[in-house]
């Protein structure tokens, strides 16, 4: 197939998982491949493997804590000039792993080093003990791996990461944002914003 979503999930996350696909298929009638992994552990390890497990030519793939707000079909013209697309964190240098776009063979490239950097980080820290979630490490990997590869950074409104507005700030430009990512934030009451009530009511 020419061009589809991938998302990694569990059992455990099923209505988070339901609420995600309720809103991408709202605003888009492109395939969705679903890898359900066995734990939250074995889904970042999957992220990691995300083009082997691609059956299109060109992929979008989405962490489930998102509400999609919008058409997704631009993204593709990323992967199609043959780059990998993703999102930078607004004040941060972090690239985010929540959405990336990518052409699937350049991805295979990149995740035959990202899965095995990510099993060598998890069995050589914590004193050779494997970290019980894997964290955030597949992320920290990418960030070093990508600038080898071909990769264009893309505008924040596909993939708005919930703390880099306020509730009132978000809701100036509700209708200009494409991908909400409500990433856990301890401080951060997510009900206050107008997103995350539309996300917890589907």
């Amino acid at each position: 197939m020419e061009k589809g979503l991938i998302c990694i999930s569990t059992l455990s996350h099923f209505e988070e998982l339901r609420r995600f696909l309720h809103s991408f298929l709202s605003h888009n009638s492109f395939p969705v491949h679903v890898i359900i992994a066995h734990d939250i552990k074995d889904a970042h390890k999957q992220k990691t493997l995300c083009a082997f497990h691609s059956p299109f030519k060109h992929t979008i793939m989405m962490d489930t804590d998102i509400l999609v707000n919008g058409d997704l079909g631009p993204l593709f013209e990323t992967a199609e000039k043959g780059f990998i697309g993703i999102i930078r964190e607004k004040k941060t240098p972090v690239l985010n792993s929540g959405v990336i776009v990518f052409p699937t063979e350049l991805m295979k490239k990149v995740c035959a080093i990202w899965t095995l950097k990510f099993d060598d980080k998890r069995i050589h820290s914590n004193q050779g003990k494997l970290c019980p979630s894997g964290g955030v490490w597949d992320q920290d990997i990418l960030n070093i791996i990508l600038p080898q590869f071909p990769y264009k950074e893309l505008s924040s409104e596909f993939n708005h990461i919930l703390h880099d507005l306020s509730p009132e700030e978000e809701n100036k430009i509700y209708d200009t944002i494409k991908v909400f990512h409500f990433l856990h934030h301890p401080n951060i009451d997510r009900n206050l914003y107008k997103s995350f009530r539309t996300y917890m009511e589907l």
